[in-house]
This record gives C-alpha cells, sequence and structure tokens, in this order.
C-alpha cells in the first residue's frame, strides 16, 4: 500500500527563530585577565630530611618487606631516582661501605622478630 503525502514538501521552516542570532558576548567580563600569581605560595619548598630511620629505606616511617625488597632490587641493578638517599637508609651492617644483601636479610629478621644485633630502626641522621 502506497500513502500519499497530505501537505506539499516546503523548504522553509515552519516557525520563525525566536532571537536573532548574536556575535557579541551576552555578558561583559567580569574582572580582566592577569598573568600575576593573585597570591604568595604559602609554603617554602621543602628540603630533605636531616634524620632517617635506620633501615626505612623507602622513607614512610615503617620497616616493612618493601624495604628489604628494595635493596636486593639496588643490588640487582634496578635505578631508582633517589638510589643514593635509599641506599644510606639501608646500609646497616657496614655504613660506611654501602649496602649489600646481608642488609636486607637484617630487615627480614628484624620483620620475623629475630634478634639483630644491630641499630636498626633508630633515628639517624644523614652526617653519621
Amino acid at each position: 500500500e502506497v500513502v500519499e503525502p497530505t501537505e506539499e514538501p516546503t523548504e522553509e521552516p515552519t516557525e520563525e527563530p525566536t532571537e536573532e542570532p548574536t556575535e557579541e558576548p551576552t555578558e561583559e567580563p567580569t574582572e580582566e585577565p592577569t598573568e600575576e600569581p593573585t597570591e604568595e605560595p604559602t609554603e617554602a619548598p621543602t628540603e630533605a630530611p636531616e634524620t632517617f630511620i635506620l633501615g626505612d629505606v623507602d622513607g614512610d616511617g615503617e620497616i616493612t618487606i618493601i624495604d628489604a625488597t628494595i635493596i636486593q632490587r639496588l643490588l640487582a641493578g634496578y635505578e631508582y631516582e633517589n638510589a643514593e638517599v635509599l641506599m644510606t637508609r639501608g646500609a646497616i651492617i657496614h655504613p660506611a661501605n654501602g649496602i649489600n644483601i646481608l642488609d636486607a636479610v637484617v630487615i627480614q629478621r628484624f620483620l620475623a622478630g629475630l634478634d639483630t644485633v644491630y641499630d636498626i630502626n633508630t633515628v639517624k641522621t644523614y652526617a653519621d
């Protein structure tokens, strides 16, 4: 069955536009843009802390298995952005000689509750 159109097609809109198009903004900006900061920084840049917990290699305030893992990864050749700081925090047995695998073992023993003869979990300064 073919349906016949009831009206003739038209190319004109059936309703008139309600507003004329405009190219100008309808509101003025409330402030002029500025390139200068509006406030001074509230905090000075922070510097590296003077102290650390021996064995807390990642510096999160706790000695965890992650600290031992970081030592193992450093010794395996993985690169860390702050490797020197990590090695200082992890050098438990012979701080002057840097880290070795025994430092990771001392952390693991500490976490297992076994005796260690080292001063792990004590606050040190970077000058020590």
